[in-house]
């Protein structure tokens, strides 16, 4: 399997757009500072973190799939 997977190599042009988009995109990112998180969450963070906390509670990762039940490795179907 290994000597079936090749590396991918970007061409030339690949290379040229993708120096562009970023150019264009993040112009400042070598010069740009980050943000202090020293001084704690900020109010939206907050927020942010509540609202993830209030949609983790209605996940459910157990729901059966048209309540029926799941064929056990090993046990004949009818």
């Amino acid at each position: 399997m290994a000597t079936q997977v090749t590396r991918h190599q970007r061409t030339e042009a690949e290379n040229a757009i993708v120096e562009a988009y970023k150019a264009k995109r993040w112009k400042d990112l070598e010069t740009m500072k980050p943000r202090d998180n020293t001084k704690g969450m900020r109010s939206h963070d907050h927020g942010a973190i509540h609202q993830g906390y209030q949609d983790g509670k209605k996940v459910s990762f157990h729901q059966g799939v048209n309540g029926s039940r799941h064929a056990q490795i090993g046990e004949v179907a009818s």
